[in-house]
């Protein structure tokens, strides 16, 4: 496992839980909106050793309920199985965030090492999701992956897909479409998009959606998904 420069507390990343927040080094995508850019290359020149993080978390046992896993994208690691399932034998829940692009690995992931609850992006519709990763997918990616979702929760998996809604890549029609693609009775979550740092430079300091623009893209989502939320708005 190669950890980021990064660790910290949050009671934000894993929903309802007080968490260490672990950032994995190395992405295989190149979403040009990416706001942890720092973490797409495959190394870095401070990374963090799995003792230090197991140190760390063996002494916030009792504080800390549990440990969301983030990147960078964590199924490209190899270990992640292992590290799952040690962190759950010190007792925290474990929360996993996922591009999506890895079905085969997320399924072994869950099949072996239960995660507690899988956070997947869905970066746009299927029109535009080569623009929104910035990578060519293979032809059965959208089958692939809409049979990951339904494998995720009838392997009894808290899982919450989510898009971060970016002028240019995500309109009320993609919402549509993403619903029409996924939905029935799982959590859908949409986010702001943060323009301060993203990996294409063009995205920076890019307009986001105004409150209502993004509240009426969930007033969309709500016809397919049992449950939506939205989150970085007022």
């Amino acid at each position: 496992m190669l950890f980021g420069g990064l660790l910290k507390f949050s009671a934000l990343d894993y929903p309802g839980h007080l968490s260490a927040v672990v950032f994995t080094q190395g992405c295989n995508w190149r979403c040009p909106f990416c706001h942890n850019p720092e973490l797409i290359p495959l190394n870095c020149s401070n990374p963090i050793s799995n003792e230090k993080i197991f140190n760390f978390l063996k002494t916030r046992l009792g504080l800390l309920e549990g440990v969301c896993i983030t990147g960078g994208e964590p199924t490209i690691q190899n270990g992640l199985i292992d590290f799952i399932q040690e962190v759950k034998q010190l007792g925290y829940k474990v929360k996993l965030d996922t591009n999506g692009s890895h079905q085969d690995a997320v399924e072994k992931i869950i099949y072996q090492a239960r995660p507690d609850m899988l956070a997947m992006d869905i970066k746009t519709s299927w029109s535009g999701y080569c623009k929104a990763t910035g990578v060519k997918l293979k032809q059965n990616f959208f089958d692939r992956f809409k049979q990951l979702v339904e494998f995720t929760e009838d392997n009894d998996v808290d899982l919450e897909l989510r898009t971060t809604v970016v002028p240019g890549l995500v309109d009320k029609e993609d919402i549509k479409k993403i619903g029409e693609w996924l939905g029935g009775t799982r959590k859908y979550v949409l986010q702001q998009f943060r323009p301060e740092v993203t990996y294409n430079p063009n995205f920076i300091g890019l307009s986001p959606y105004s409150s209502e623009q993004v509240k009426e893209m969930a007033k969309l989502a709500q016809q397919f998904f049992n449950r939506v939320i939205v989150r970085g708005v007022d």
